[in-house]
Formats: C-alpha cells, structure tokens, sequence
C-alpha cells in the first residue's frame, strides 16, 4: 500500500514538472512572438524613412534639372513626367511597406511575373534619381524575356540593389552588369540574377550582419544595408536565396556581386 502511494506521488510530480515545462515553453515563445514583433515594427518604420528619403531625393534632382531647362519645353515636360513617376513610386512603396508587415503573419500570393519589364523601370528610376551622374547599366541577354514567381515587391527587390550600387560609390563612372540566366540548385528551376558593380564594396563582417534576421535589432541599427535588409526579406518569401560575393574574389574593395535566385515560372 505504502509503495503503491509512493508511486502515485512520483507520477503527480512527474505530471507537475511536465506541465510547468509546457507553461514556461508557451510563456517563452509568446515572449519570443511579441520580441519579433516589436523589431519588424522598428524596422518597417526605419524602411519608411530610408526608402522614402531616396524618392525625395530624387524629386529634388529632377527639380534642380528642371530649373536648368526653364526654356526648353521638351525637356522641361520630360523633367516633370519624371517627378511625377517618382511621387507615384513613392505611393507604391507606401502600399507595399504595409503589405510587407503582414508577410511573417500571412500567406502572400506569387503569380508568374515578366522580369524584363520591372527591371526596366528599376533602371530608369535610378537613371532619373541621380540625372547628374554618369550611369552605366547594361543587362545581359538583353533580348530574352524571363519570367519569375513572385509579386508587385519584385520592384523594389532590384530598386534597391540597383541604388545601393549606385550610392555606395567614389568613382566618376558607375557601372553596373546585369546577368540573368537559369539554373538549377536545390532540385528546383531557379532564375539566377548576378548585380556587378564597380562600387566600394561591403566588406566580409558587414555581408554577414546584412543576412542575419531582418528584425534584430542590432542588424537593423548597425548594418548600414536596410536596402538589402529588405531584399533579403522579400527574396526569401519568394522561396528564393539571396548572397553577396566580390566582384574581384578577395578584395570586396573592387566592387560586389549581388547574386539571387527566385523560383522560375514556366
């Protein structure tokens, strides 16, 4: 009788430790979910600022031009279509920084998506943000359509690759190499994209940083790459994958190479 009391109690403790484990397991990932939350909030708000400031930058280049061409209509109307698309974009941008606040919490819907088309636009956009610099930007094939699964934020994927070469700059002549091909990795068709630039580079330590989580805090505020925060972000809710190698294989000083792969759509 005694033994068979002795067993019962062993097995209500038991019971006790296993219930306490699954409260404190509970408590730790509600405590984890509500952590996440709070860094994708800092980082939506810093993206609000980084990505808006580069619309207004470019608004103010193209009114600057515009002041210079205040006799010639033909330019003059061009220079305005131009602050016109770039307010447009910077709606856009809005609409998808709110979309992007639901990707942890939400299934998004991929749809297959014309590359050509959209890296078109992303490079005008850059040639228009900075009319002033001397921009190089060639696309190899250049006469072959792509098609990728993906959605509207595949813009602001290669908008802010294309920028930050563009930025991140000290030499008069910035020249960027798009090449675009398939492949296969993972035993899926990916569309791989290589964005080669003649830029300063990002050293080995700050690549690191920039592909951690995007919603740590010590990324957001020491990265100094938000744009490619992003990028990351959206690539990887393509199912896609995302690495930066340097141009010259062990000097990052000679320029990067931003290499993505994003799921094919036959």
């Amino acid at each position: 009788m005694v033994q068979m009391i002795d067993e019962i109690e062993t097995v209500g403790t038991n019971r006790n430790i296993t219930g306490r484990k699954k409260k404190e397991r509970k408590l730790n990932k509600s405590e984890e979910k509500y952590r996440n939350a709070y860094f994708r909030m800092v980082f939506l708000q810093k993206l609000i600022a980084h990505d808006i400031k580069n619309v207004f930058n470019s608004i103010i280049s193209l009114q600057y031009l515009g002041s210079l061409y205040n006799n010639n209509n033909k330019e003059l109307s061009k220079i305005l279509e131009n602050i016109k698309g770039a307010i447009q974009r910077g709606g856009v941008l809005i609409d998808n920084v709110r979309k992007l606040s639901f990707l942890e919490s939400s299934k998004i819907t991929l749809k297959k998506v014309e590359v050509n088309k959209i890296l078109t636009s992303s490079i005008n956009f850059v040639h228009s943000s900075f009319p002033v610099l001397d921009i190089k930007i060639n696309i190899k094939p250049l006469d072959k359509k792509f098609y990728v699964q993906a959605n509207e934020l595949l813009s602001d994927v290669f908008d802010n690759i294309l920028l930050n070469g563009v930025k991140h700059h000290d030499n008069s002549k910035i020249e960027i190499l798009i090449k675009m091909y398939g492949c296969r990795n993972y035993n899926k068709d990916f569309l791989k994209f290589e964005f080669i630039d003649n830029g300063k580079g990002i050293p080995d330590k700050k690549k690191n940083l920039i592909f951690q989580n995007a919603f740590e805090k010590d990324t957001i505020l020491n990265s100094g790459g938000l744009g490619l925060i992003l990028v990351n972000f959206i690539v990887k809710n393509y199912s896609g994958y995302i690495w930066i190698e340097d141009k010259v294989k062990g000097n990052y000083s000679k320029g990067s190479n931003i290499i993505i792969l994003i799921p094919e759509a036959k």
